[in-house]
C-alpha cells in the first residue's frame, strides 16, 4: 500500500493540499463573527450620556479594545453579557458590550471602528446638539419636567411627536406621570420609555424620557394642557440600621403648557385621500408571471402601501384594480381581507396596508391592467407627491384542462353482460357470509345517524339562544344609535359643522363598536356612499377660510346608507360566499 502511494503523480498531492485549505477557509468563513453597533439616542443633548452596545454574533478572537472612542467621548462605564442557544443541535453565541459615554463636544461626532482581534465593528455617526433653550434657569432644580413637539405648525391629520422628559436629582418613590390631553387628535405612545443621565451647569440629572405620537384632526391652534408629575421626593432615612425605612414627602410638579399650529390641507393637493406622510410607497407582486397566466386558473396579485407618519387606519384601500375589472368578460377579480400592521421607529409610526386579489381569467388573449396612483402630502419636501404602480399586460393562455368522452369512463354493453355472468357465480357463494357484515354495518349506521341528529338539534338549540341573546343586546345598542341619529339629523338641517363631525363619529362608535374610525375620513372608506359628503364637511372643517356648508344633503344619503348589521345578515343569507374567506 506504501509503494502505490509513493507512485501518485506530486500535482495529484499538491490538488489535494489545496482543496484542503479551500474547505478550512470556507469553514472559518461560515463561522466568522458579524459585528453590529447600536446607540441608546440619536441625537442627543450635549452632556448627556448615551449607550454605544456592540453586538457580536460569532465566536471572536479577541477582546475589543474601547480607547479609539476616548477621542470623542468621555467613558463612563462598562459591560458585557453573552447568550447562547441550541436550535435543533445546532449551537449559537451571541456576545453584547454595552459602553456607556459622554459626548466632548457638539457636531456630527464619529463613533469609530472597535477591532475584536480580527473582527471590527463598523463605523457610525452620533449627532450632537446643543442644549434646550431655559436650560439655566432650571438647572439649579431638584425635579423639573420638560415637554416637547415636533414640529409644532404640523398639517392637520399629519404626525407630531411629543416628548416628556423628567429630570431629578433626588431619589423619587412611587412617581404617576399624566397623559397628554388634547381635545380634537388621536394620541398613542411611541416606542418604550428610555432612562439616561445628563449634565446640566454643576449638576448631574437622571432622566425619564417618554414619547407619544399625536395626529390634529382640526387646523387652528390647539393647546397641549401641562404633564402633572405626582411623586414622593427622598428626603433621608430614618433609624433602624437595615431595617430603616426611607423618608419621603409628596410633591406635584407641572409641565409648561404647548401649543400646536394646525395648518390646514393645502389647496394644491388634489388628491382623493389626504395622506400627509414622511414618506410614502407602493409595491406589487404576483404569484406567477403574467406570461404564465391560463384561461380559470387563478393569479394572485399582491399590492402594498407602507408609509413612515401615518396610522394604519388612515391608509387607503387599494380598489383601482378591481374597480376597473370587475365583472369584466376578460378576467374575475376577488379581493382578499387587507393586512394591516403598525408598529412605532425613532421617526414615528411605520404602518403598512397589504391587499391581496385572485384575477381568474375568463378567455385567452392579452388583459391590460391599469396603472394604480396614490397621490400623497410629503411633509419633508412640503409638495405632493404620487406613488404610483405602472399598468401592466396578462397574456392568458387557453386552458390545459381536457374533460374525458363517455366512452373514456364507461365499458361496452358486451363488456357488461360478461362481467354480470361471471359475478353471478360468486355473488351466490359469498352471500352468506356477507349477511352478517351488512346486518352490523346496518347497526353502526343507525347509531350514527341518531347521533349526528342529537348533534343538529343541540346546534340549531344554542344557535336560536346566541340569537335572542344578540337581539336583545341589538335592542338596547339601537336606543342609543337613536339619540346619535337625533342629534345628527338636528345638526345636519342646522348646517352646524362641528355639531355634525361630532354626532357622526359618536355615531360611528355604536356602529362599529369592536374597530371604531377614528376619523371622518375612514367613515367614508367604509360607506363610499358617504365619501363625497363627508370630504364637503372636512373641507369646510379645516380649511383656514370660511366655507358655507350646507348639511341637508349629507343627512339624505346618511339615511339611506347607515347599514345597519340585521340588513347585512339578510344579504349574507342569499349572496355567494367569497373566493377568500375572512
Amino acid at each position: 500500500m506504501t509503494r502505490s502511494i509513493n507512485r501518485l503523480p506530486s500535482n495529484f498531492l499538491t490538488r489535494i493540499v489545496l482543496l484542503i485549505a479551500m474547505q478550512l477557509f470556507s469553514i472559518g468563513a461560515l463561522y466568522a463573527a458579524e459585528i453590529t453597533v447600536e446607540v441608546s439616542r440619536n441625537p442627543v443633548q450635549i452632556n448627556e450620556s448615551v449607550d454605544i452596545t456592540f453586538n457580536v454574533d460569532g465566536d471572536s478572537d479577541g477582546e475589543p479594545d474601547f480607547s479609539p472612542l476616548q477621542t470623542n467621548f468621555e467613558i463612563l462605564s462598562q459591560g458585557s453579557n453573552s447568550q447562547v442557544s441550541i436550535v435543533n443541535g445546532s449551537i449559537s453565541r451571541s456576545n453584547h458590550w454595552t459602553v456607556t459615554v459622554m459626548p466632548k463636544t457638539t457636531g456630527a461626532l464619529v463613533i469609530p471602528s472597535i477591532d475584536f482581534g480580527s473582527e471590527s465593528s463598523p463605523a457610525s455617526i452620533l449627532r450632537v446638539t446643543e442644549k434646550s433653550d431655559g436650560d439655566d434657569q432650571l438647572e439649579s432644580s431638584n425635579v423639573f419636567l420638560e415637554v416637547e413637539a415636533s414640529p409644532k405648525d404640523p398639517y392637520v391629520q399629519s404626525q407630531v411627536i411629543f416628548t416628556v422628559r423628567v429630570y431629578h436629582r433626588v431619589g423619587l418613590a412611587h412617581a404617576s406621570l399624566s397623559e397628554p390631553e388634547l381635545s380634537d387628535a388621536v394620541i398613542e405612545p411611541l416606542q418604550k420609555d428610555s432612562k439616561y443621565r445628563i449634565k446640566r451647569g454643576n449638576y448631574h440629572y437622571e432622566v425619564f424620557e417618554r414619547r407619544y405620537t399625536i395626529f390634529p384632526q382640526r387646523s387652528g391652534t390647539l393647546e397641549i394642557a401641562p404633564i402633572r408629575l405626582d411623586a414622593q421626593i427622598i428626603t433621608g432615612r430614618s433609624s433602624g440600621g437595615f431595617f430603616g425605612r426611607n423618608i419621603t414627602r409628596t410633591e406635584r410638579f407641572v409641565s409648561d403648557p404647548l401649543a400646536l399650529t394646525v395648518r390646514p390641507i393645502p389647496q394644491s393637493f388634489t388628491g382623493k385621500h389626504w395622506l400627509p406622510a414622511n414618506s410614502l410607497e407602493l409595491t406589487q407582486s404576483w404569484s406567477d408571471k403574467l406570461t404564465h397566466a391560463r384561461v380559470g386558473e387563478p393569479l394572485t396579485q399582491t399590492i402594498a402601501i407602507q408609509a413612515q407618519g401615518l396610522l394604519k387606519s388612515q391608509l387607503p384601500s387599494l380598489s383601482a384594480l378591481e374597480e376597473s375589472l370587475l365583472n369584466s368578460a376578460d378576467i374575475k377579480v376577488y379581493p382578499d381581507q387587507p393586512v394591516l400592521t403598525q408598529a412605532g421607529s425613532p421617526d414615528g409610526v411605520i404602518s403598512r396596508r397589504e391587499e391581496k386579489n385572485a384575477l381568474i381569467p375568463g378567455k385567452p388573449g392579452t388583459v391590460e391592467l391599469p396603472a394604480i396612483e396614490l397621490p400623497w402630502w410629503n411633509i419633508q419636501t412640503d409638495r405632493m407627491e404620487i406613488a404610483r404602480i405602472p399598468a401592466s399586460s396578462v397574456v392568458v393562455s387557453a386552458s390545459t384542462k381536457t374533460t374525458a368522452t363517455p366512452s373514456d369512463k364507461l365499458p361496452s354493453m358486451t363488456d357488461q353482460h360478461d362481467l354480470l355472468n361471471e359475478s353471478d357465480s360468486d355473488s351466490l357463494t359469498q352471500q352468506a357470509g356477507n349477511s352478517f357484515w351488512q346486518w352490523l354495518a346496518l347497526g353502526f349506521g343507525l347509531c350514527w345517524l341518531i347521533t349526528l341528529m342529537l348533534l343538529i338539534y343541540i346546534v340549531f338549540y344554542q344557535r336560536r339562544r346566541a340569537d335572542q341573546t344578540d337581539a336583545s343586546v341589538l335592542d338596547v345598542n339601537w336606543q342609543q344609535r337613536g339619540k346619535v341619529e337625533k342629534a345628527l339629523k338636528n345638526a345636519c338641517l342646522n348646517n352646524l359643522k362641528t355639531e355634525t363631525r361630532d354626532a357622526i363619529l359618536g355615531w360611528a362608535k355604536l356602529r362599529w363598536a369592536d374597530n371604531p374610525p377614528v376619523n371622518l375620513s375612514e367613515i367614508g372608506r367604509r360607506i363610499p356612499e358617504l365619501q363625497t359628503d363627508i370630504e364637503g364637511l372636512q373641507q369646510a372643517l379645516y380649511n383656514a377660510s370660511s366655507i358655507p356648508w350646507d348639511g341637508h344633503q349629507l343627512w339624505e344619503t346618511f339615511k339611506a346608507n347607515r347599514g345597519y348589521p340585521n340588513d347585512q345578515l339578510k344579504s349574507q343569507e342569499t349572496g355567494l360566499a367569497p373566493l377568500y374567506k375572512a
